[in-house]
């Protein structure tokens, strides 16, 4: 299912992100394009556990040549619990 997003950086310095406990993504991090996994994975490669799990497109597009890769290699039945969750929704949860 195509999906369209615009582009963005996830770089600094032209290197990727960290983002950990001592990295933190601001709380106005321009999320650009949240899709649903559900709707946008393919089911005979990964299990998406709800319905409503969402996540960015570039980093999910990355997960399924990596869950295809491995899919290829003989490593089968992957499953996606959880996807994104707001800044509101993960202060709740701690």
């Amino acid at each position: 299912m195509p999906v369209e997003c615009y582009e963005f950086d996830l770089t600094a310095n032209g290197y990727p992100v960290l983002v950990n406990d001592d990295n933190y993504i601001s709380d106005d991090y321009p999320f650009v394009c949240l899709i649903n996994l559900k709707d946008y994975c393919d089911a005979n490669v990964v299990k998406i556990k709800g319905s409503d799990i969402q996540a960015e497109k570039f980093a999910v597009d990355a997960l399924m040549v990596m869950l295809r890769d491995a899919k290829a290699a003989g490593y089968n039945n992957w499953q996606v619990n959880a996807g994104y969750r707001s800044v509101q929704y993960q202060q709740e949860l701690f």
